[in-house]
């Protein structure tokens, strides 16, 4: 090993050790060193290693890949460290792969440069690995993900932590596609990554950035997003979206599945201009469908802001969009300011469906639900609860269909203001003490003598299965109304062919 190396060869019994089994059919490619170099000295780096995987060929001390099977390049522990820049890869099949065993193997740009761009072609799966401080901020055109920019590829992200990453847009991931790829992210963590806005461009997406297309599709399950933020420092500068910001078009898919986004902030760069979406801001044109069920946002909130920014979840369908937000609990987002919740609108003939939600101790105004041109909006199940301000706020026009059913609100400034012909359905309990186990604590749950229980009706189109703690959503005479179902046993999820409920939110 030369002097370039950060600390000395291991013996390959002990480095058999470090590393899950390659799937069958994959070439390894053994990571030896963690020096960053492109030299003939001896040693296998990662960037050596890559570059063998890519082009088939022996470089240095690392062995060809296979131009017929999956490269898989496992690393040892970590840092290591890229003095040299941004790692390419692509085009075709690889997987980067961290030790199995403590510790982590761990990626990091020094604030320097962004870490990986997935080219066209590439299919590419990082498992097991820390990324952190990558840094796209400086890349000319292309100051998007600060850990991984990736277009026109198919990218898998599993047990991954994507740490302390920065750029304009997509402070740690920024994912495009105009035609069939896809990401997914599972079981991995998005944390204190930045989307900064000071010369150019858009603050949007402190953690992810997702511009999808055609059939493109993005999966997120099992994964946290906590302690982002988007963030301007231009006068009047508006912000997108403090964990995610999403715009999909074309048939593009999108869904978070038990997703937990949590103490996200957007800051725009004057007191004029808007946070739009501190957690969540989602944009779906097209016949582009998206779905958020099982998850969490929580304190969320922005740090400045006109009175129009929204705290939680900022979505909007547009043209033939079909958008689903299912058994997911919006919790202390705003800290109570002057702000907006949620804010949900539809436009052309796009359908929003929004049921078994908790939409509690947020900013002035919970909901805000609008209808426009000839679209659907139907709220099933809600419990919207301790604003200051209004919980509700309902608008539709003319031929427009908005509703709300099931429902509880109480304890608001205002409980409902309705314009347009928004049907309020006899089923709901508004503006009556429903009796909630402890809602000063946070437990918006149902005791026995409940108004609420027995209250809704089961037979209409937004009672699902399952209510926003995964019980029955059906578990006496008739459904009730809220969120949550008194006297319901937990579901495994088996039942409903969700196999996965019980996965653990990180590794």
């Amino acid at each position: 090993m030369t002097a370039q190396a950060s600390r000395p060869l291991l013996p390959l019994a002990l480095l058999a050790g470090l590393w899950l089994a390659a799937p069958a059919g994959a070439r390894l490619i053994l990571v030896w060193s963690n020096a960053d170099d492109l030299t003939v000295n001896g040693n296998c780096s990662l960037r050596e290693a890559l570059e063998a995987a890519q082009t088939d060929q022996a470089v240095d001390a690392c062995p060809a890949g296979s131009p017929t099977e999956t490269d898989v390049v496992l690393l040892a522990w970590g840092p290591y460290d890229l003095h040299l820049g941004q790692l390419a890869i692509g085009p075709g099949a690889v997987i980067v792969r961290g030790a199995e065993t403590p510790p982590r193997s761990v990626v990091r740009g020094l604030g320097a440069s962004r870490l990986f761009e997935v080219e066209d072609g590439a299919e590419v799966a990082f498992e097991g690995l820390d990324l952190e401080a990558g840094d796209a901020r400086e890349i000319a055109g292309q100051r998007v993900g600060g850990a991984i920019f990736g277009h026109a590829a198919d990218i898998a992200l599993r047990d991954v932590n994507l740490r302390a990453n920065q750029a304009v847009s997509g402070g740690a991931l920024y994912f495009t596609s105009a035609g069939g790829h896809s990401l997914l992210v599972e079981r991995s963590r998005f944390e204190q990554n930045d989307a900064v806005h000071a010369t150019t461009g858009q603050a949007s997406g402190g953690a992810v950035q997702l511009v999808l297309g055609g059939t493109a599709s993005a999966r997120f399950r099992d994964t946290e997003l906590v302690l982002n933020q988007a963030r301007s420092t231009v006068a009047g500068a508006s912000v997108f979206g403090g964990a995610l910001h999403a715009a999909l078009a074309g048939s593009a898919a999108l869904e978070l599945s038990r997703v937990f986004v949590a103490s996200n902030s957007a800051t725009p760069g004057s007191p004029d201009a808007a946070a739009w979406g501190a957690g969540l801001m989602v944009l779906a044109d097209d016949q582009a469908s998206v779905r958020i069920l099982d998850s969490s946002v929580f304190a969320n909130q922005p740090l400045a802001g006109a009175e129009f920014s929204v705290a939680a979840l900022y979505l909007q369908a547009t043209v033939e969009a079909q958008v689903a937000v299912e058994r997911t609990r919006f919790d202390s987002n705003g800290g109570g300011l002057a702000l907006r919740g949620i804010e949900l609108s539809a436009f052309g003939s796009a359908a929003i469906r929004a049921t078994d939600l908790l939409v509690s101790r947020g900013p002035a105004y919970g909901l805000r639900a609008f209808a426009q041109d000839t679209s659907q909006v139907d709220l099933g199940h809600l419990t919207v609860t301790a604003h200051g301000n209004t919980g509700l706020f309902l608008s539709a026009t003319d031929f427009a269909h908005l509703e709300l059913d099931n429902s509880i609100v109480w304890d608001n400034g205002t409980e409902v203001a309705a314009y347009g012909p928004a049907v309020v359905d006899p089923s709901n309990l508004i503006g009556v003490d429903p009796g909630f186990v402890a809602g000063g604590a946070g437990d918006f749950h149902l005791t026995a003598g409940s108004l609420a229980i027995d209250r809704g009706d089961a037979g209409l189109a937004t009672v699902g299965p399952w209510d926003a703690g995964h019980a029955p959503r059906v578990a006496g005479d008739e459904t009730d109304a809220g969120a949550f179902e008194f006297g319901a046993l937990f579901g495994d999820g088996f039942e409903s062919a969700e196999t996965g409920f019980w996965t653990a939110a990180v590794p």
